[in-house]
């Protein structure tokens, strides 16, 4: 326990430098203290992975999707373009989907690797394995980046914390801030920074506004927000709008959802 404890502070103290400016700028003027931000805006695959921030790249659903019904989850890999899947140990969304199915928490890690099976099976998506996770048995975001680009990965640059990612380009407001909320749930529980999490260092939501889609606005994502922030003081918006660049186009194959 004392070496849980060690590696908690360690993380969160290492992450200060970048929560002062956070907290002390809106994020429209911190980011453009970055360079090269458009590299957070360049995707090197569109493999499936959850939101989990030990599991950066690609596209973004909690466990993976495991707590989507089908056709809702046939829409969105289909919609993304994605193209493979991973799941991951330790999937906090796995053991949520454990929980409201009546099933043994413990074996969250054979219900998250069966899921990824079933996803090659049911849709056609290569599974591509079952990540293990670092640092082990912590969570260690104080941020969840609320994406409706769909193309965001936060460790192609310096200066951004790692984050969950809540891929909203892809899913509807209702089910992005359900997954929001599991993000926070866990980022100020026991296997997140918990206590350390306060009015006075709060929990971020960073949305990211489609610069090309009016519907998308950080305005208009701000205000979905705010149904999870009210009465809350630990956790605070602050978001962008991403830069004016020429994003790829998703490819896909429609036929291999179907």
């Amino acid at each position: 326990m004392r070496e849980q404890h060690i590696s908690t502070q360690h993380y969160w103290e290492s992450q200060q430098p970048i929560f002062d400016k956070i907290y002390s700028l809106p994020m429209e003027q911190y980011i453009k203290t970055l360079p090269d931000l458009s590299n957070a805006f360049t995707l090197k695959d569109r493999a499936l992975r959850c939101i989990d921030e030990r599991t950066a790249g690609g596209i973004h659903l909690a466990g993976s999707g495991i707590l989507m019904k089908e056709e809702q989850l046939r829409k969105t890999l289909r919609e993304a373009g994605v193209t493979s899947a991973w799941t991951h140990t330790e999937c906090g969304a796995a053991k949520l989907y454990a929980q409201q199915n009546g099933l043994d928490i413990a074996k969250a890690d054979d219900y998250a690797r069966a899921f990824g099976e079933n996803l090659e099976k049911n849709f056609g998506i290569k599974y591509n394995g079952h990540l293990d996770v670092a640092p082990n048995g912590l969570h260690i975001a104080r941020v969840a980046y609320y994406d409706a680009t769909g193309n965001f990965d936060y460790q192609n640059i310096s200066g951004l914390p790692p984050g969950f990612i809540i891929s909203r380009k892809f899913v509807e407001a209702e089910y992005a801030l359900i997954e929001l909320r599991v993000a926070i749930s866990i980022a100020c529980g026991d296997h997140g920074f918990g206590q350390l999490i306060s009015p006075a260092s709060p929990f971020v939501i960073i949305p990211i506004a489609d610069n090309k889609n009016s519907a998308l606005s950080l305005d208009i994502l701000i205000k979905e927000l705010e149904s999870v922030t009210a009465n809350n003081p630990l956790v605070v918006i602050s978001g962008f709008t991403a830069p004016h660049i020429i994003l790829p186009e998703t490819s896909i194959n429609i036929s291999q959802y179907q």
